[in-house]
């Protein structure tokens, strides 16, 4: 699901996109990046998790990708902008990881045909995890990455590559998902503020 927006306008300076972004979901300004605990949510249950640089740095590149695809960063958007970076290629291992498999395993189960149709769409590009850039336009950052102006058609090798990584994301989605859920269900008992939180802070 791409967004006509206000944030991922080709003409936008990214600083400026990325502010508007952040704004249009409410995110912290700055994207909280530098407070120590983030605010986050899974369904009805309101918890805190560490904000590491380890968790920070990813999430950095992760906002990117959002203004070069325009998914927007609710559950839909997350999912679309997983399997988007996924098919465009995570990297090295890294937090960009557990991002982008967790986003998969959830978007095939409830949004499959949109998932797949950002993996596609990914495959014909590639990930600031791969190419560093320093864009100063979203436009530019767009071109860049390759990132495709709208869906793609999808050919069986797209078929063949989703499906691997699926089998990926569903082995790893089952190992996390019951300490996960505990891990979940303790930090929203443990946590003395109960905050507002946005679909992103779910990564």
């Amino acid at each position: 699901m791409q967004d006509t927006n206000t944030w991922s306008a080709p003409d936008l300076p990214v600083a400026v996109a990325l502010r508007r972004f952040y704004a249009a979901h409410d995110i912290g300004a700055d994207g909280d990046f530098d407070a120590p605990y983030h605010d986050a949510a899974f369904g009805p249950l309101r918890y805190r998790v560490p904000n590491g640089p380890w968790r920070s740095n990813a999430l950095r590149v992760h906002d990117h990708h959002h203004l070069a695809t325009g998914y927007r960063a609710d559950w839909v958007g997350e999912s679309e902008i997983s399997g988007w970076e996924v098919g465009a290629g995570l990297g090295p291992p890294s937090y960009g990881w557990v991002i982008a498999l967790w986003g998969v395993f959830v978007g095939a189960i409830l949004w499959p045909r949109a998932t797949f149709a950002a993996y596609a769409r990914g495959r014909r590009g590639r990930t600031l995890y791969v190419a560093p850039v320093d864009a100063p336009t979203v436009g530019a950052l767009r071109d860049a990455l390759g990132v495709p102006d709208g869906p793609v058609p999808a050919t069986l090798s797209d078929v063949v590559g989703f499906a691997g990584w699926l089998f990926v994301a569903a082995v790893a989605g089952a190992l996390c998902v019951v300490p996960a859920a505990l891990f979940v269900m303790w930090a929203s008992v443990a946590s003395a503020i109960v905050c507002p939180c946005t679909a992103r802070a779910a990564a």
